[in-house]
């Protein structure tokens, strides 16, 4: 072999090292994803993760629409199944952009229900609003709608395009908004937030 071509052979070996993933593993700390409008029904857009490695080292992650999820084995949406407590068995990622290619992840032990953060998570748009009987109708697919009830002491926070999210009251809420919905039993909304669909 020339020389021209082992230099030329060997640059390309290192390209290729340096574009091979990485891999971690541990528990999720925080999972947020972007819902977007479609036609049938609010579609995953993007996420982010953050992931405590075995090391104790805590580093954050992007989701996108080519990144493949299993839960327990099986296929599954990054909406439902990266929720702060999850086990992360496998993560592959790119060094550089940090962007999953795949998430390999286990269910975690009960939530706390005293925990908002560790709570079931709802993820979707607002289909409905009821201020009189403090009813949130929540649309989390084509045809599958969650119901709420939102005590006075639920926490809504409403996040505006950069800038961070405020408190505010019930009212303040407007159906087409992407919301995730904290609850420990499924039905009654212990923290929510919202922020405006993207256009």
């Amino acid at each position: 072999m020339s020389r021209p071509i082992a230099a030329a052979f060997a640059v390309l070996v290192a390209l290729s090292a340096s574009a091979a993933p990485m891999r971690t593993a541990g528990k999720i700390l925080k999972a947020q994803a972007k819902i977007a409008p479609s036609p049938d029904g609010p579609v995953f857009h993007e996420g982010r993760v953050t992931i405590l490695d075995k090391a104790d080292h805590v580093e954050e992650f992007k989701a996108t629409k080519r990144t493949k999820v299993t839960l327990d084995g099986k296929p599954a949406k990054f909406s439902k199944a990266a929720v702060p407590g999850a086990l992360v068995l496998k993560a592959l990622y790119d060094p550089k952009t940090k962007e999953l290619s795949s998430l390999d992840l286990k269910s975690g032990p009960k939530p706390d229900a005293d925990d908002p953060k560790t709570a079931e998570t709802v993820r979707g748009e607002i289909a409905n609003t009821d201020v009189i009987k403090g009813i949130l109708t929540v649309r989390t697919g084509r045809q599958a709608i969650s119901e709420f009830v939102v005590p006075e002491t639920a926490k809504i926070v409403r996040e505006a395009e950069g800038k961070p999210g405020a408190a505010v009251p019930f009212e303040a809420l407007q159906v087409g908004d992407a919301v995730e919905v904290f609850s420990a039993d499924g039905k009654t909304a212990v923290e929510i937030h919202a922020r405006a669909a993207a256009r």
